[in-house]
This record gives structure tokens, sequence and C-alpha cells, in this order.
């Protein structure tokens, strides 16, 4: 049971290395082949949801099993809806006339995804630089 986990880590990591190859083949007789980020953008969303996904089954089987952590496991589930939404409301979807194929909507939602992955990582590093500032002072 305990490879299960590992088997799918493997499995996710070759087809995005797979979609990765596709995506930067480049054609020396067609130059406007390079770069076509379309595959790895998909893939992206995919990953996206199936990650939401998991982190909210596994939190649904946190609950479930242990009752009492039920407290933190639903804080932090708040809190990652929190930045989504803060994230949301901070895309506009409004540059979708810039590229080809792309409606506000799909716009809307890479800026969503864009914005909750900077508002994480400065999330992560300010935790990281507090919890260093903090040992230090204490």
């Amino acid at each position: 049971m305990d490879r299960i986990p590992r088997i799918l880590m493997i499995a996710l990591i070759v087809i995005s290395v797979i979609v990765f190859v596709m995506a930067i083949g480049v054609s020396e007789d067609d130059p406007s082949s390079y770069g076509n980020a379309d595959p790895l953008l998909y893939v992206g969303y995919i990953y996206f949801g199936l990650t939401s996904l998991v982190a909210l089954l596994g939190a649904l089987v946190g609950v479930i099993q242990k009752p009492q952590n039920a407290k933190g496991i639903l804080i932090g589930v708040g809190g990652l809806l929190l930045v989504v939404i803060i994230a949301y409301s901070l895309s506009t979807g409004s540059d979708y006339a810039q590229y080809d194929e792309t409606t506000e909507g799909w716009s809307h939602f890479s800026g969503t995804l864009l914005y909750t992955f900077y508002l994480l990582a400065v999330g992560a590093i300010g935790s990281i630089i507090f919890s260093g500032v903090y040992r230090l002072i204490r």
C-alpha cells in the first residue's frame, strides 16, 4: 500500500517529461513550431485539478479518521480556499485578447492559478524567514 503513491508520482513525472519534450520539440524546417506551450498548460490544469481533489479528499479522510483534529484540518483547507479567493479577485482575465484561441474565462483561470502560486510562494518564503529570525531571537 505504501508503494502506490510512489508509483503514481513516478508515472506523473514520466508523463510530465514526455509532454515537456513534445512541447519543446523544434523543427528546423518550421520555426513556428517552437515553444508550443498548449500541452504544458493543459497538463498543468489537470495536475492542479488532481492536486486540489487529493488535498480535499485527504482532508476529508483526516477528519473522518481523527475527528479531534478536524479543527486544524478545516482551518488549513479554509486558509487555502481564502488564498484562492484572493487570487481570483486579483485576476482580471483582461489580457485574453493578446493570445490566440484564448477566452476571457481561461485567461481569468490562468491568472487565478498564477496569483495563487505567487501568494503561496510569498507565504512559504515569509514563513522560512520568520522561523529563522524567531529562532535567532529565541
